[in-house]
């Protein structure tokens, strides 16, 4: 007897059906080789770039607490995601609070997006390119082989220079925008 998933607005994901990388097309019923050794480097590439992000932003971050010169650029920025599931997102997000320096501060499901303070975002859209990478490599580990991700989303209300305006009356900031 095959187990059902439970069907309703929250339960079912585009990605609860039949697994592309279960080798269902192929009849076989059984993963190949060739997608499990991508799967493997996409998850050790992820788990590689995440801990390489972790340690840069502890040091950024002990720098700034052991020397008297204040670098830090602080910054808001809304950050339109590719994450469809719950638990992309909270994954997502909890990824963001884990390194030092970041934080989310807001997460809406739709359509799912993030406010995230950084605490060196020196250009929003730099800081947003880089926290899309990091949502590109957490997906392409997470999702089957075969399922191509959608483009990167638009910057939100324009090029981020600071004018827009956050649910809760806070700014999208970035140097140079404090009063």
């Amino acid at each position: 007897m095959t187990p059902t998933t439970p069907e309703g607005p929250d339960q079912r994901t585009p990605d609860t059906g039949p697994r592309a990388d279960s080798g269902a097309g192929t009849g076989s019923g059984t993963p190949t080789p060739r997608r499990i050794a991508l799967r493997v480097g996409r998850a050790i590439s992820f788990v590689w770039l995440f801990a390489l992000r972790f340690v840069q932003s502890n040091v950024a971050i002990t720098v700034e607490i052991l020397t008297p010169r204040d670098r830090t650029s602080p910054g808001i920025v809304e950050l339109p995601l590719r994450c469809r599931s719950r638990a992309e997102i909270a994954t997502f997000s909890s990824l963001i609070n884990l390194t030092p320096g970041t934080l989310t501060l807001e997460v809406r499901r739709d359509p799912p997006t993030l406010w995230v303070h950084g605490t060196h975002t020196h250009s929003a859209e730099e800081f947003r390119h880089d926290l899309w990478e990091l949502e590109t490599r957490m997906l392409t580990a997470w999702r089957p082989v075969d399922e191509p991700l959608p483009p990167v989303p638009p910057s939100p209300r324009g090029n981020g220079t600071g004018d827009a305006d956050r649910p809760g009356g806070a700014r999208e900031s970035g140097k140079g925008d404090t009063p």
